[in-house]
């Protein structure tokens, strides 16, 4: 299983937990909801990296690029203690000076095997 790189990310890193579920609508308004699967917690993070030289930004693009968003990583989020399993499908890299740049990638929870 692959690390992600440790390169530290920057404070203000944001996480987003929504709940997944299935839903019947019946007259009159009724409704009716189910937990869609198993792990119904979905989970994601929002990561950035901010004004870090162009070396470090390769070498996580490089690390994105190989995995394609197919593989997961272990990652441990802030104020976590394990790792847990993620997948990168969406980065974006903002040049902001000579050499420097900023890079914003979403990581979200895998449950696979």
């Amino acid at each position: 299983m692959a690390a992600l790189p440790s390169i530290t990310p920057s404070y203000g890193t944001a996480s987003q937990v929504r709940y997944a579920y299935k839903e019947a609508k019946f007259g009159d308004g009724y409704t009716v909801r189910a937990g869609d699967g198993i792990n119904v917690r979905r989970e994601s993070w929002s990561v950035t990296w901010e004004d870090r030289g162009d070396a470090d930004l390769d070498t996580l693009v490089a690390f994105f690029d190989t995995l394609a968003g197919v593989t997961p990583f272990e990652w441990t989020a802030p104020r976590e203690s394990t790792e847990k399993r993620w997948r990168c499908a969406d980065f974006t890299r903002t040049p902001t000076g000579h050499q420097v740049g900023t890079l914003t990638a979403v990581f979200e929870r895998y449950y696979g095997a």
